[in-house]
């Protein structure tokens, strides 16, 4: 009695399951994303010589990585020719 919600719920190890590294990185990274700041880097870089082929190669880069994650993570895209 007086104890929410449950004595034997771990809010903690909920938390460490939901707040691992990847993701807590996930979060930082997305909030910074969200504010003006990458808009106006890019208006300031966008002229700059050779700045194309940058984006172009970071976002194969990125594109890879996402690639790899899913494949590390048992990612199956034939799991409906089985029904």
């Amino acid at each position: 009695p007086g104890q929410w919600p449950c004595p034997r719920f771990r809010w903690r190890s909920l938390l460490h399951r939901l707040l691992d590294g990847e993701s807590i990185f996930m979060l930082i990274l997305a909030c910074l994303c969200s504010l003006p700041l990458g808009r106006k880097l890019w208006l300031r870089l966008e002229n700059k010589v050779g700045m194309q082929w940058v984006s172009f190669a970071l976002s194969l880069a990125l594109f890879v990585l996402c690639l790899f994650r899913l494949a590390a993570g048992g990612f199956s895209p034939f799991i409906y020719f089985q029904f």
